[in-house]
């Protein structure tokens, strides 16, 4: 990493235990952004205190944002840009703006992306590369399960069916863990739809518990056993949206424009 520079890139994430999709998300994130701009300083940060404890039981450190600011600014930095590899922009985004809104005058300029999916066009991109990745005959439903919460970000899952389709993207069907639409609102669907097969994909950045059990697992309650046990036959992606490749160009692209247009704010320093 470059730290003969005065501009940091810090990508922003909830953080996972989940040793072999952190190092083909997050890690893999850092290191080629890295490389692509080598006037920047690139580094990660981790919002959940849990997964840093744990990891730092295993002798692995990842710092917080607030950490990362403090070292930032003690290192002389002064141009900072936050890539929140968020997709939503809920809890964890409104922790990272409060942190940085916080130390917005440490700093000549700081500045914070939005969720990946913040925009229609972003997430029309996100919704045509899974179709595409998972080729389906019309027998087929693709299913892609979110997180999912309390918070009122959690209605863009429900416009994302709406614009998929909109764009044509019938065989898509959009769902979540523990919020809605719930595995009763998409397998109805699917049941209406006579799929025969269906194929989940983890519309989560990093794959770890969630993917492993809630989704793919052979738990009695996951999505995978539940359809299983409607006769309908499963294909269930194990990884999570970060180790794909197309998934980490468009997080690389967006870090590209955002490098752009914070070098062009900064005065080009």
């Amino acid at each position: 990493m470059n730290t003969s520079t005065t501009k940091a890139l810090i990508i922003v994430s909830f953080g996972t235990t989940h040793d072999e999709g952190r190092a083909q998300s997050l890690d893999a994130i850092e290191e080629i952004a890295a490389r692509r701009f080598p006037d920047w300083h690139v580094c990660q940060a981790f919002t959940s205190a849990a997964v840093r404890t744990r990891l730092s039981a295993r002798g692995i450190t990842y710092a917080s944002l607030e950490e990362q600011l403090d070292r930032l600014h003690r290192q002389g930095f002064s141009v900072i840009l936050v890539m929140p590899v968020l997709l939503l922009a809920g809890i964890e985004y409104e922790k990272i703006c409060r942190t940085m809104q916080l130390a917005q005058n440490r700093f000549k300029t700081i500045h914070i992306e939005e969720p990946l999916l913040a925009s229609y066009d972003a997430r029309i991109s996100v919704l045509r590369h899974v179709c595409q990745s998972y080729r389906t005959t019309a027998a087929d439903g693709i299913v892609c399960i979110g997180h999912g919460s309390a918070h009122a970000a959690n209605r863009l899952y429900s416009l994302m069916q709406e614009e998929a389709q909109a764009a044509g993207l019938s065989q898509l069907y959009i769902g979540t863990i523990e919020a809605a639409p719930s595995f009763d609102d998409v397998s109805a669907r699917i049941l209406q739809a006579r799929c025969s097969r269906v194929t989940l994909v983890p519309l989560l950045y990093t794959a770890g518990v969630h993917t492993a059990e809630d989704i793919a697992g052979r738990q009695e309650m996951s999505w995978r056993t539940r359809f299983e046990k409607a006769g309908i036959a499963v294909y269930a992606e194990t990884r999570g949206l970060g180790e794909i490749p197309w998934m980490r160009e468009l997080v690389l692209e967006r870090c590209r424009q955002a490098v752009s247009l914070a070098e062009s704010a900064a005065g080009g320093v």
